[in-house]
């Protein structure tokens, strides 16, 4: 897609924070409020890893699990993941060598918002 932007957003280095979802979205490094991938089956440009998932950043290594597959009121996984919409935009990321922006949520810095680098 012609408006996608992979990588580094000019202005916005790994270690750059934020206060919260809405200026995260303000400056274009991860524009959804709520979803974790900015992106769609063409490419993804970001994800937003925050504890929403109990192995999915412990610090060193980040194992994102994309979207859908919980269903129940708890939260659990109740189907597996599908290559569709962001899922596979990941997966083409993949393919392709594209990079993808992460961002590490609230619970990992003390209510703000954190570009790592390198990107994936």
């Amino acid at each position: 897609m012609a408006g996608r932007t992979y990588g580094e957003i000019t202005g916005f280095p790994p270690g750059s924070t934020f206060v919260n979802r809405r200026d995260l979205a303000k400056s274009g490094v991860h524009r959804p409020l709520q979803d974790g991938i900015c992106g769609g089956k063409d490419g993804a440009e970001s994800v937003v890893v925050s504890g929403g998932y109990e192995d999915d950043d412990d610090g060193h290594e980040i194992i994102y699990t994309g979207f859908g597959g919980r269903g129940d009121a708890k939260g659990n996984y109740v189907a597996h993941q599908q290559l569709i919409r962001g899922n596979a935009g990941l997966a083409r990321n993949s393919v392709e060598g594209r990079l993808v922006r992460v961002i590490r949520g609230a619970r990992r810095r003390c209510g703000a918002l954190a570009v790592e680098g390198p990107p994936l």
